[in-house]
């Protein structure tokens, strides 16, 4: 009974007992960062969240996100004294933007009427490498996690990757080259990207498709990446060769506060999105090339690097003479297959040759570039006899054996007889100007009726002014035709812009097959598409030309209403965002095709009333 009462007692006197403790209200932040470097800016009081609170302008900076603001609480008992404590942080994500020496001035919070103030901050933005480790830290700053390896650019938050599957090859062994963007924050999309020339180096593109975000960990940390470039190489030449770096702009689109407010509550569901610009670079690459081995080389050797076979097929091994043979030699395999040109065939004396025409059916995959090429001959014997035409040599450089491989094609045997017509060289005529025998020279038909005197038309007889009527009677109806012509080129546009509502609703059709097969990537390339085509065949404008300030001007411009383009924009955004956040739910889905659906008509519904 005593020991309930005690503990009545106890929880009746916590709430009553208050620790008082000074306030305490921080700022830190690194003292020395990079140009282009994302860092945290974070300020701290020893008190519950406020929304009195007023922070400084930073320049040099550009915010990406914040104020993102977390509180805790520590309830403690010492030998009999009893502290509840509570800490709220403000923390904003900014990337430094212009070289300098930077103050930021102090932030003010109001306390039970009392104003505080933080200390205040001095950023150093250096070009290069980052140079906190070694530099002065400001209170509370823990050490910036530098970037990866393969990125200058590279922050906590976004930054790009390029890498290379090897670091030593031959010269015409493939090579991987690999550009990746790892991120934490929600992307929007891409804006300027600068990809290297690759001087030096044969190349070839594998198309990626649609770009999709996955989980993983990079450098202890968990990261979201996509691959948005890869490219296979094959070096040309020996020695060190440089890969410059790529320069890459990527939207970020980061959560905004409410206005007015600096609660978490209010900014988690009245807070907006903004789009925000990141230029990222990545380091140069170096790959190191040896030549080929000049020992065991063989004569035939023409270059070919990789895994390869062959195969040789011949049409007909018994003919007459002046009659043409099909010869075939095919070469199957992975490696630089596209840069073989030739083949060193040997035919006889006797056997009229023509250069081989050549085809071939190259793929590109993730990981290597593979196919056939063909070599089809056409000979053509000119005397009777048996002949041979003698196997032929190829090779080419293994570079996981580390070898030159040999390979050799089958000998055909042919029979030629007499021929029926005989063939006589003429001097001057080339190969290419081979005819069928028996067919240059066309029998005459001997005339089975007699000539008689053509009749003579007379100027100003009835026969020449029908002719003339008939003359002037069809220049009248080329020239309609002409014009009739002219005015549907010239009215192009206008065709464009009635076929836009009805090609956007053919897209949009197609974008909810998509939604009903849950196919979400394709579903939002689909609606954008159509969204973004709808308008550029309205304006006939390219769609390569269009962007959001186009959209932003309608208003100026065009006199449409603000509402009915900021609806647009609207959609336009959710679908680019959708096409980089995790899968959503078919009502998502259903909800956005709903939206564009309205967005196209309202706009259809305001530009029937805007005079061109």
């Amino acid at each position: 009974m005593r020991l309930k009462r005690l503990i009545l007692l106890i929880a009746l006197l916590i709430p009553m007992v208050i620790y008082c403790q000074d306030i305490q209200f921080t700022a830190e932040a690194p003292a020395i960062v990079r140009l282009g470097e994302q860092f945290a800016i974070k300020y701290t009081i020893n008190q519950r969240s406020s929304n009195r609170v007023n922070f400084p302008e930073m320049p040099g900076m550009v915010k990406l996100s914040g104020p993102n603001t977390s509180t805790s609480s520590n309830f403690q008992i010492i030998n009999g004294q009893q502290s509840h404590t509570y800490t709220t942080s403000y923390t904003f994500y900014v990337q430094a933007n212009e070289v300098g020496k930077y103050t930021i001035n102090p932030a003010t919070v109001t306390v039970n009427n009392s104003q505080y103030e933080s200390n205040t901050l001095v950023i150093e933005v250096v070009q290069g490498q980052q140079g906190s480790a070694g530099g002065q830290q400001q209170p509370g700053q823990s050490n910036s996690q530098s970037g990866s390896e393969q990125s200058n650019s590279s922050g906590s938050n976004v930054f790009v990757v390029s890498e290379l599957n090897k670091k030593d090859v031959y010269v015409g062994e493939q090579v991987i080259l690999s550009y990746k963007v790892y991120t934490k924050v929600d992307l929007a999309g891409f804006g300027e990207v600068k990809f290297p020339q690759y001087t030096g180096f044969w190349k070839e593109d594998f198309e990626l498709g649609n770009i999709g975000l996955q989980s993983t960990v990079y450098n202890n940390q968990s990261y979201r990446y996509a691959e948005i470039q890869r490219n296979i190489l094959f070096p040309q030449r020996g020695g060190e060769i440089t890969i410059p770096s790529a320069d890459i702009e990527i939207i970020s689109r980061v959560k905004t506060r409410a206005q007015g407010y600096n609660d978490p509550f209010f900014n988690e569901f009245f807070g907006g999105y903004q789009n925000v610009p990141i230029k990222c670079t990545t380091k140069p690459l170096t790959l190191n090339v040896k030549p080929l081995p000049a020992q065991g080389k063989p004569i035939s050797f023409s270059g070919a690097v990789g895994n390869f076979s062959i195969a040789a097929t011949i049409d007909k091994t018994e003919l007459k003479a002046n009659e043409a043979i099909t010869l075939k030699f095919t070469i199957n395999g992975s490696g630089n297959i596209k840069l073989i040109d030739k083949i060193n065939v040997k035919f006889p004396s006797d056997f009229e040759t023509y250069a081989p025409k050549v085809t071939q059916n190259i793929k590109v995959d993730r990981n290597s570039v593979s196919g056939s090429k063909i070599f089809e001959y056409v000979i053509i014997p000119r005397n009777p006899g048996t002949f041979k035409i003698k196997s032929f040599e190829f090779s080419y450089f293994d570079p996981n054996k580390k070898e030159y491989v040999i390979l050799n094609s089958p000998e055909f045997t042919i029979e030629v007889a007499n021929s029926d017509i005989a063939f006589q060289s003429v001097p001057g005529v080339s190969r290419e100007d081979v005819i069928a025998i028996g067919e240059d020279i066309k029998h005459i038909k001997p005339l089975s009726s007699e000539l008689s005197k053509a009749k003579l038309v007379v100027f100003g007889s009835s026969s020449y002014l029908v002719v003339l009527a008939g003359i002037l009677l069809f220049l009248v109806i080329v020239a309609i035709l002409i014009k009739i012509f002219i005015d549907k080129r010239s009215d192009v546009d206008n065709l464009k812009r009635k076929r836009a509502e009805s090609v956007a609703m053919k897209r949009l059709k197609k974008a909810k097959q998509y939604m009903d097969e849950n196919a979400d990537t394709a579903f939002y390339n689909e609606l954008s598409n159509a969204m973004w085509q709808y308008i550029g065949d309205r304006f006939n404008i390219p769609i390569s030309e269009l962007n959001r300030d186009f959209l932003i001007n309608l208003p100026n411009e065009y006199n449409i209403s603000s509402e009915c383009v900021n609806k647009y924009i609207s959609v336009l955004d959710e679908a680019e965002f959708a096409r980089f956040a995790p899968s959503r739910d078919n009502e998502s889905m259903h909800t956005l095709y709903n939206s564009a659906l309205e967005a196209i008509q309202s706009f259809y519904s305001t530009l029937k009333k805007v005079k061109k």
